[in-house]
Parts: C-alpha cells; structure tokens; sequence
C-alpha cells in the first residue's frame, strides 16, 4: 500500500510539473547570442526578426564560458538554449529533454526528470513486490490436482506472471535513467553524444547526480522540487541562465547543461 502511494504521488509529479520550456522573454533578452548552422538559417532568422541588431552578437572566440551561444527553433520562433528540443506533442522546446512519455502525458526534462525516476523506481519495487508474495500461492496451484479449481488461480497466475515482466521492465527503464543521470546525459543525448568525450560531466558523478536531485539529501527520495533554483531575474540572460515558463532559472555549472529550470 506504501509503495503503490509512493508510486502515485510520484507519477502525479512527473505529469503535472512542467519539465521546463523557454519563455518569450528569455528568447527577445538572448536573440543576439544565436549560433547559425547555415547561412541560409541565418538569413531565414532575420526574416522573421528584421528588427534585431546581430551586430552585438558574440563571436566564437568570446564565448568563452562566461557567454552562452543558443539555436533557434523555427517553429517556436524563439531562441532556445543548448540541450533543448522541441516537442512535436507538447509544441515547445522542452530543456534538457529526455523524451516525452504517454504514460504520465508530459515531457520528461528537467524539471521532472527526478519525479519520473522515482516513479519507475517505485512502480518497479510495487510489480516484483506483489509478485513475490504471490510466488508461494503460485507453485501451490502446480501441487493441486485440478489447478482450475483453486480460488483466484487466474489472479494469481495473471498477477506472479505479469507482475515480475512488468516489474523488471520498468526497473530496467529505471535503471537506464539512473545510469544516464551519473552521466549527466539525457536519453536522446545517449544516441547523439560520445560518451567517452560527453562534454556534460561534471566533476564527479555525484555532482552529475545533484543537477537532477539538487544538493539537499534529504530531500533526494521525496516528492519535492530540487533546491538548485533560483527566482529569474532581469540580469539571468547576462549570466548565462535558462527560465522555464514558471520563470524560474538555475545558475550555470561548468559546461553542463546550463539552461536549466525548475
């Protein structure tokens, strides 16, 4: 009962907090800090902002940790910072997007990357739990003459058999975003990033895990936001700072992901 609770609150967090997205203020505040792939991309920029100066845009050469160089989403028309993607389903850029999940009807980035975590590790812990306290009742229905003639024989085949399958797979899902956490990658940055030269890892992997978790202990295994925030302010698009539409931002550390929100 504890740990089906759990496992609700935590997918009922994973699919009501905003995993994080960038607003228009953010976006106007960094429009001079875009990097172009191509100069047919940059040409299609001022199109559509005829009205912006990218004369007092930075150079590669200047950006040198203290200054942060963004893409652009041309069906968001809004600047988006490193690590963000858009969402076809959620029709934004979501920061540090992992994927987005039907399950819990939200994206998954990194406002509740921790929430969605917990909630595989939780409804893993729920499945193998029910499914080994039905084990015993389960090899006593092979030790019956007439198996079909045990009460709730189907509910406890169904229940052992389906809850250990279920159970693992969602602990192996768990265990995935666990491992992409100590890397400080997200799911579609696995299939995008050499992992051997990941230009996200922080120092160590505790570090990597805190950018998700925060740096209150305590806290790691609830349901409550990370304490790494900080409110928006007008001078966060000086710092390096990403905001989500709650207007919240997180300061930059090292060249991890740098534009997080929660």
């Amino acid at each position: 009962g504890l740990v089906g609770a759990e496992m609700c609150m935590r997918e009922i967090m994973c699919a009501i907090v905003d995993p994080g997205s960038v607003t228009e203020e953010w976006s106007d505040a960094n429009l001079g800090r875009v990097k172009f792939k191509s100069h047919q991309e940059k040409k299609e920029f001022l199109e559509e902002h005829s009205d912006v100066d990218l004369s007092s845009s930075y150079s590669k050469d200047e950006l040198n940790g203290q200054h942060q160089i963004y893409g652009y989403c041309h069906i968001c028309k809004l600047v988006k910072p490193e690590r963000a993607h858009h969402c076809s389903l959620c029709n934004k850029c979501i920061l540090k997007m992992d994927h987005h999940c039907p399950w819990v009807g939200n994206c998954v980035g990194f406002a509740n990357h921790k929430f969605f975590f917990l909630f595989c590790m939780h409804a893993s812990l729920g499945c193998l739990s029910d499914a080994i306290l039905l084990f015993p009742r389960f090899l006593n229905l092979f030790n019956s003459d007439d198996i079909f003639e045990e009460p709730g024989c189907l509910m406890i085949f169904i229940g052992c058999i389906c809850g250990s399958f279920v159970g693992l797979s969602i602990g192996f899902i768990g265990f995935m975003h666990g491992y992409h956490i100590f890397l400080n990658l997200t799911t579609i940055e696995m299939h995008t990033t050499n992992t051997k030269k990941n230009p996200y890892m922080m120092s160590n992997k505790c570090d990597n895990w805190e950018m998700v978790f925060g740096t209150d202990k305590l806290t790691w295994f609830l349901p409550i936001r990370p304490n790494n925030c900080l409110l928006y302010t007008s001078d966060a698009a000086d710092e390096g700072l990403g905001v989500d539409s709650g207007g919240r931002c997180i300061i930059q550390k090292k060249i991890s992901y740098t534009h997080l929100t929660l």
